[in-house]
């Protein structure tokens, strides 16, 4: 009788598993065909340079060698890890490798998601609220700043499963370690530290105050472990101070509806968590810290996605009217049906389109986020007239950086924050010259610009071609970018 009862355990604890190995691969599946994208975002050129430099000399790029403003300064925000892992990849099977290394991120978000919770609902629930609030970022691509996710999910499973064994604290300065050297927002693993000593001390769970303590030094000193050591705190820092919102879209805080859609999903899960405050003032630290972050840039608002997900999924697992809701839900929305029927709805449809921009170039220049002047890259890559110093569009410079190496962009993605002479920043004086605002020729002539290749029909090729400008006549145009050459070279 107890051979046949232990049979029958090990039979359902081995269906059991096949069950979650199975929900598992769905899980994975659903992440990697919703995030199939091609990869569009244009400082993605200016990190291959940087990876290929990397390669080329086993050595981070530390001096500004891309751009003809500002050559020589010494940036020191760390990708370092991200760009090497990308130019081989790259270099070995193209944009669709760099599609497939997004996908499989994000397919180990899920997978991540799904080990937390054990719940398909409740990982499609954060899969979906961090895809509802940061669908702009997500939708062109393979980028850095996308680890946050992925370095918020580990630090917050490790905090929570190291409340039983504390020995998984000091896996932390690790992540923080991996976390510095490929974006610089690992300044958010010291953030939530601190939220969770505050949480312990109030607790008075002064062991787990001590160990939080000694954890946080270390990872403040595991953020030293990069090419440029202390440089990566300053350079967060000035990103902090630097008034982004008033040159760059990532950088504006979203509209009012847009926050008052966060208040209103936000403020139920609050109360619920205020029941038992002092219990829950980790959880709460959170979600009202990332909810303010969405009210100061629009980048931001993944994070709140993710970060209410995981708190919802907590409270879901830990709250016996959560547990009943969630097995209503259950019962209406069968999940393993739900993630077939999602998989072969991708299948048909997020694949294809990701293969039509992989596959034909013109798609991929035209219907890119933002459109790349390829039909003018085949035709300036033909000249032989044209001097190095090349005027361009700010989306633009990294692009060229990479299809034109031989040409210096005046500016690309990586300079806004770049102190200059005059203390504007660097995309401000490219606005003054894009706009032809008083002084641009001077600008461009103080910093030795050979040509110009700019949008046709902006401000500065409006301006040149009603005017018939002395010094700048018109070589090439189409419907997207024109090129102007000084006369006296042409």
């Amino acid at each position: 009788m107890a051979s046949s009862l232990s049979s029958r355990h090990s039979k359902s604890v081995g269906l059991r598993q096949r069950q979650s190995l199975l929900n598992l691969g769905l899980v994975f599946l659903l992440a990697f065909l919703f995030f199939f994208f091609p990869s569009t975002d244009t400082d993605l050129w200016w990190h291959l340079r940087y990876g290929q430099y990397f390669w080329q000399f086993l050595t981070p790029w530390r001096e500004n060698g891309l751009t003809y403003f500002l050559p020589g300064y010494q940036w020191k925000l760390c990708y370092f890890l991200f760009q090497a892992t990308i130019y081989p990849l790259y270099k070995s099977f193209g944009l669709l490798g760099l599609s497939i290394l997004n996908s499989l991120f994000f397919a180990f978000l899920g997978m991540t998601f799904f080990i937390y919770t054990k719940k398909i609902l409740l990982t499609l629930l954060t899969l979906m609220m961090i895809t509802l609030f940061g669908w702009f970022p997500f939708s062109i691509g393979l980028r850095p700043q996308n680890f946050a996710l992925l370095g918020i999910t580990l630090l917050l499973i490790l905090l929570k499963k190291g409340l039983k064994n504390p020995n998984l604290f000091f896996f932390i300065p690790l992540l923080v370690l991996l976390w510095v050297n490929i974006h610089g927002s690992f300044v958010l693993s010291l953030a939530i530290l601190a939220f969770f000593i505050f949480s312990c001390f109030l607790k008075k769970q002064n062991n787990l105050v001590k160990k939080g303590l000694l954890i946080l030094f270390l990872s403040i000193l595991a953020g030293f472990f990069n090419p440029f050591g202390l440089a990566a705190y300053n350079e967060f820092w000035r990103h902090m101070i630097y008034p982004l919102k008033f040159l760059i879209a990532e950088w504006v805080p979203p509209d009012l509806i847009f926050k008052l859609t966060t208040v209103a999903i936000g403020f139920p899960l609050l109360f619920f968590l205020a029941k038992k405050p002092k219990e829950n003032l980790f959880q709460i630290l959170l979600l009202v810290f990332f909810g303010i972050q969405i009210f100061l840039a629009k980048r931001n608002t993944p994070l709140y996605g993710l970060v209410f997900g995981l708190v919802l999924s907590d409270w879901v697992l830990t709250n016996s009217s959560g547990k009943k809701a969630l097995l209503k839900i259950e019962k209406i929305f069968p999940s393993r049906i739900l993630l077939i029927s999602l998989i072969f709805l991708l299948t048909l449809t997020r694949v294809p389109r990701t293969f039509s921009f992989l596959d034909d170039r013109d798609v991929f220049c035209q219907q890119s986020g933002w459109p790349f002047p390829c039909q003018a890259v085949d035709w300036i890559q033909k000249q032989t007239f044209l001097g190095q110093n090349v005027f361009t569009a700010y989306e633009w410079g990294g692009f060229l950086e990479w299809h034109l190496p031989k040409f210096k962009p005046f500016i690309d993605g990586r300079m806004v924050t770049w102190p200059t002479p005059s203390g504007k920043s660097p995309y401000t004086i490219y606005l003054e010259i894009i706009q032809a605002q008083p002084d641009w020729e001077k600008t461009l002539e103080e910093n030795k610009t050979d040509w110009l290749l700019i949008g046709t029909d902006t401000f500065l090729d409006l301006e040149l071609k009603n005017k018939k400008h002395p010094l700048w006549q018109l070589v090439y145009s189409d419907k997207l970018a024109s090129v102007y050459t000084k006369r006296t070279i042409y």
